[in-house]
């Protein structure tokens, strides 16, 4: 093999190490321009408002853990009355409260409307709520399908109006439940625990992989704004400029300062801390309590397509707890009514009343805990 051939190889060697070089040190530039996008994204989060996503999701979660206070409160004071032993007061009345707040399925209504929607659209989702509440109706008052009483078509005819306090307070003239009442108002996740608690473990997930994101980007910025930038001149400069730009090139410009990642990692480290406690909550069966830390954290999200993912996986999560509220505040209605309507036969000797001074007693303390 002839010189010439040997000096080919090497030049063509050389063109391919010089190549490989720029290309990875384009890759090295490109990189350092996402991490400073991402992280001047995440500190700009941190003081503006969520994302409309995060509050339909936190609005829904807001209405869920007011509807259970509310339900603790009216156990309470139904169990007062049986108490007592004195006319029962009308369950409209006591219902007040309960019935005036929002609405979860008109939430998730009026957000698709507003973001989703076009002009003429309203009927289309007015008819999605309707159809929460069909399902709801249908589930809370089955048993007057299983006697063949046609109240329950009188109800989900008025389901079609997409409001709960309609269908609430033309139920409470409905039938008895067959059931003699339950000795605790229902909670949010008595109709279907299993899938209550896939929606916390799917929201604790989805977290977790936002919070573990926003950390290796918090490390890996952090490392680039440690890198030293000593100002010299002459030939010294430029060795060391050629040097750094050998090794690792920093950003000439980078958007962010040591102030925006501090504030970053006191922000993470507590959501860490409400993700850690909202677990603990579904660790002693609260799954309502857990999904209310879960929904109001504000997680600094970065741009680009994991932030995206995130946003979108929360807002899938909004319709099912919204389904889990309009059961919840339908079962506490019937539940209101069926037992104050059943108070008078124990005062007449058909129930022992020195029970319902026991039970009244336990279900108020469980229910100032709850």
């Amino acid at each position: 093999m002839g010189a010439v051939a040997w000096a080919g190889y090497v030049a063509g060697g050389l063109v391919l190490l010089i190549s490989i070089y720029l290309i990875m040190l384009s890759r090295a530039l490109l990189n350092e321009r996402v991490i400073s996008d991402a992280i001047v994204a995440m500190r700009t989060a941190l003081d503006a408002d969520p994302p409309p996503q995060r509050a339909l999701l936190s609005s829904v979660a807001d209405a869920l853990a007011a509807q259970e206070r509310a339900a603790a409160r009216l156990e309470v004071t139904v169990h007062e009355e049986a108490l007592r032993g004195d006319q029962a007061s009308r369950p409209n009345e006591l219902l007040t409260e309960l019935l005036s707040l929002p609405e979860p399925q008109l939430l998730v209504a009026g957000f698709l409307r507003e973001y989703a929607g076009g002009s003429g659209s309203a009927a289309a989702f007015t008819s999605l709520a309707a159809d929460m509440l069909r399902t709801a109706t249908a589930e809370v008052f089955k048993d007057l399908a299983d006697q063949g009483l046609v109240e329950l078509d009188r109800l989900l005819v008025l389901a079609d109006e997409g409001r709960i306090a309609n269908i609430a307070l033309a139920s409470l003239s409905s039938s008895l439940d067959p059931n003699p009442p339950t000795r605790h108002a229902p909670q949010v996740a008595d109709l279907d625990p299993g899938a209550m608690d896939a929606i916390v473990h799917a929201l604790d997930r989805m977290t977790r992989r936002q919070l573990r994101l926003a950390t290796v980007l918090h490390g890996q910025a952090e490392a680039i704004l440690r890198f030293p930038r000593r100002r010299q001149h002459g030939p010294v400069s430029l060795w060391m400029r050629w040097r750094a730009l050998a090794k690792f090139p920093p950003p000439v410009r980078p958007g962010y300062q040591s102030a925006d990642l501090e504030a970053l990692e006191i922000a993470l480290d507590a959501v860490g801390e409400v993700v850690e406690a909202a677990g603990e909550r579904l660790g002693e069966c609260q799954p309502v309590q857990a999904v209310h830390l879960l929904t109001g954290l504000r997680v600094p999200v970065p741009a680009g397509l994991p932030g995206r993912m995130y946003l979108q996986e929360s807002l899938a999560q909004a319709r099912p707890l919204a389904g889990f509220g309009v059961w919840h505040r339908l079962a506490v209605c019937r539940w209101v009514a069926s037992t104050l309507q059943a108070i008078p036969r124990q005062d007449s000797g058909s129930a022992n009343p020195a029970l319902w001074a026991t039970e009244s007693t336990d279900s108020g303390a469980e229910s100032a805990d709850r």
